[in-house]
């Protein structure tokens, strides 16, 4: 961790520990995240996670999303993982009268699922239905948490509901969706799960197992874009206490795969785990009797899954849905071969799985629960064999502590905690605390991972971290916000030598130079003829010119491709809009030069003086006067750096040249206050990686005999980065692309320093832009 860098570790290796780090980097990207989990590598994921046996993956239940999250699906579009599931049909198949009925949620009136006298008692709930949600539409789904004492078929009965509707499989189905079974549920939960669930009844369906579908993307995304660390096999034991910072400073944790046990200082920690191991580990801080004073009455409550593969499809032709309200134990069932797209890869092709709340079925034999399972399937139709090689039966009860669900009694929901805690570097995450949805739920564990991050991002900004007010003169802003469009570009590029302790001297600590392209930049000849900011009321375009020498840089602590990119050393242009947006937005090092950039030469002049003139006034020097040929070979027939790398053996230099104009820019950001001069340690400074987005290539073609002649000025460095002893780059090829591309957001890899800014500064208004990450957020007065 750099020095001034806060750390959030995250316990528990569930989806809201990945859903929360990947909020984090979106709200908070100066963070360094690491997340201690029990599990080891292939165990990973709480209820998602599969486990092999035979030539199957059994997983701990049936798994779908429904089309009202407003958390997890974002989420599954972000991490590319969308196209893992399927949008399942409207309707499902409800159990009535000892029969399957089809039933669509905007047609229950007319489903065979309810005889007379319950069609009759429909409107009624119907009726109901349109009240609250004329409710929540006005007042939010928190006004229906006053309904949270009562029983969901105590209130169905005082609002009138006759019994035959509230005992019906339609209202059943809310207790199974939650696994209450048999227990009571919540008023508030169940009105919040009708309304849900009627206006966007369809599921999410899981393509593959829910490990494949969901948590590795989730894993790969936490590693490789968010920078998490996991540490596997380790087991949080014990929180330490501060009595004098009155906060978490320390875990106790023991390594499971080596036996050894060790204290683990911590900056913030985020609490991702389940109900009973929450249980456990506040019981090390003092007064938690206060903080959370009915959680030791809530319950998780064990499963019940059944999971079989057939040899031919047991399933009858017309069921193409998911199957409610059947009777307990295993009350849900989905055809899962009918419901995903790609065929099965298992001997057996054809899967079911059943689940469903275990109370009740406790002391129940397992082969009595599924011989009794089989029959009832067989009198609704379906064919499943007697033969044990034609199936292969997976029945599992989900009793350990990650695998059980929240019960949601009636009076229970203010004894959930909150994200967001009384300790202020205390957090929580998990499907079982307070949340809109209130049903135990991915949709859950993404809402309250969401809120945490939110509170580490304003605990960070209130106790250190860079939060210094910016902007530029509120009348006279010289930019819009990002995102900015860069069309119709035309870009030369030339690998040159360079000097390379001068760029060891510009590189801040956490950047490299390349191993295998040390010594070595690139040059870069830039013409942009449309360039633009999608926030822009004016719509006005600008075209300019910009000559860059870059390193080859990498992450020191995070080797690899997607850690490698371009520093800028130095950047001149001939537009003061495109130097303020560079220079205030992102902290490129950009100058104002008058350019002139033709098909095949450069000629950059600025003001300055030549080093041993000393003192005095400034005029025009040519600092850059350049040429090159086209060549006739193709850009793919030989690479344009080869020249120069040919002896480089690092299989990733290829590949990054493959992606030249995609590989993000690295900068520095220094931020001085008035009184630096006095206080010196105020200085503070961040590292940001700026991504290149929509990147389009529309033509590249090869270039040869490029010459480059440097003048030495003192207001300007450049000539100090050319290894040469008369100034020069004579390069034997380069390429000239034309493309497209736009920058957005940008984040921060690492900080220096530590200081909240309390300047009376107005920032500029954005209008309704949202604030990149690269921009610097005015702390509160």
């Amino acid at each position: 961790m750099s020095k001034g860098q806060r750390r959030v570790t995250i316990v528990g290796g569930g989806a809201a520990s990945f859903f929360l780090g990947i909020y984090l980097r979106e709200h908070c990207p100066e963070v360094e995240i690491e997340l201690l989990a029990s599990e080891s590598e292939g165990n990973l994921g709480g209820h998602l996670a599969c486990s092999p046996e035979a030539d199957y993956l059994t997983e701990h239940g049936f798994h779908a999303l429904f089309a009202c999250y407003r958390e997890v699906l974002p989420l599954l579009e972000r991490i590319g993982a969308m196209g893992n599931f399927t949008m399942g049909p409207k309707h499902l198949f409800l159990w009535g009268n000892h029969q399957l009925h089809y039933a669509h949620p905007h047609q229950m009136l007319f489903s065979p699922a309810f005889d007379w006298e319950q069609r009759w008692e429909l409107p009624k709930l119907i009726g109901l239905l349109l009240k609250h949600q004329m409710d929540v539409s006005r007042d939010g789904f928190d006004s229906l948490n006053r309904y949270d004492a009562m029983d969901f078929r105590e209130y169905l009965r005082r609002e009138g509901i006759a019994e035959c509707l509230v005992n019906s499989p339609l209202v059943q189905m809310y207790y199974d969706f939650g696994f209450n079974g048999f227990d009571p549920m919540s008023a508030a939960v169940g009105l919040k799960n009708l309304i849900f669930l009627t206006a966007k009844p369809q599921l999410y369906q899981f393509e593959f197992p829910a490990t494949q579908a969901l948590l590795l993307p989730l894993v790969r995304y936490f590693q490789q874009q968010c920078r998490g660390q996991i540490r596997y096999h380790h087991h949080v034991d014990k929180i330490h206490w501060g009595t004098e910072s009155q906060r978490i400073t320390a875990l106790d944790v023991r390594d499971t795969a080596t036996g050894r046990s060790y204290r683990h200082r911590v900056d913030i920690v985020v609490l991702a785990v389940g109900l009973e191991a929450f249980k456990h580990l506040i019981s090390g801080i003092p007064h938690h009797d206060s903080l959370w004073p009915n959680v030791q009455t809530l319950e998780a409550v064990p499963s019940i899954s059944l999971q079989a593969w057939f040899k031919e499809d047991p399933v009858p032709r017309h069921i193409n849905s998911v199957i409610a309200g059947l009777p307990e134990p295993l009350s849900v069932l989905a055809p899962l071969t009918r419901l995903r797209r790609h065929p099965s890869t298992t001997p057996l092709p054809y899967e079911i799985i059943a689940v469903g709340p275990e109370r009740g079925f406790e002391h129940v034999e397992d082969d009595i629960l599924i011989e009794s399972f089989w029959q009832r399937l067989r009198y609704l139709g379906f064919r499943i064999p007697h033969a044990p090689e034609e199936k292969y039966v997976h029945f599992h009860r989900n009793r350990a502590a990650h695998e059980r669900y929240l019960l949601t009694r009636p009076g229970q929901f203010s004894d959930r905690p909150l994200p967001l805690t009384h300790i202020p570097n205390l957090f929580l995450a998990g499907a079982w605390l307070q949340t809109t949805f209130s049903m135990p739920s991915l949709e859950a564990a993404a809402e309250t991972a969401n809120a945490s991050a939110l509170g580490i991002q304003k605990l960070v900004r209130r106790e250190g971290a860079i939060a210094l007010s910016w902007g530029m003169p509120k009348t006279h802003p010289l930019v819009t916000a990002p995102t900015y469009h860069l069309r119709e570009v035309r870009g030369r590029f030339f690998v040159v030598p360079l000097q390379r302790d001068m760029v060891q001297r510009e590189l801040p600590a956490c950047l490299q130079e390349i191993p295998a392209l040390a010594g070595y930049g690139l040059l870069t000849l830039m013409d942009y003829q449309r360039v633009y900011s999608e926030q822009d009321e004016q719509g006005l375009e600008r075209s300019y010119q910009e000559l860059v020498l870059n390193a080859f840089v990498e992450e020191r602590h995070h080797p690899g491709l997607d850690h490698m990119g371009l520093y800028p050393l130095a950047v001149y242009l001939n537009d003061d809009v495109a130097l303020a947006a560079g220079r205030e937005v992102y902290g490129f090092p950009k100058k104002l030069a008058e350019i002139k950039l033709g098909d095949h030469h450069v000629h950059m002049r600025r003001a300055g003086r030549f080093p041993n003139e000393g003192p005095g006034p400034v005029y025009p020097i040519e600092l850059v006067q350049g040429e090159w040929q086209g060549a006739t070979t193709d850009a793919s027939d030989r690479p344009f750096w080869e020249p120069w790398l040919n002896q480089a053996t690092d299989q990733a230099v290829p590949k990054l040249f493959n992606r030249l104009p995609a590989l993000p820019f690295y900068l520095h950001q220094v931020f001085v206050t008035p009184d630096a001069r006095q206080t010196p340690q105020r200085t503070v400074s961040r590292v940001l990686r700026v991504p290149v987005h929509h990147l389009r290539v529309h033509r590249s073609r090869q270039l040869s005999q490029g010459y480059f002649r440097l003048t030495p000025s003192s207001a300007d460095p450049l000539y100090r980065f050319v290894p040469s002893p008369n100034l020069t780059w004579v390069i034997e090829s380069g390429l000239e692309i034309d493309f497209e591309f736009t920058l957005s957001e940008a984040e921060a890899i690492a900080q220096y320093g530590s200081l909240v800014s309390h300047l009376p500064t107005s920032p500029v208004s954005w209008g309704a832009a949202t604030p990149s990450s690269a921009q610097i957020t005015p702390s509160a007065e």
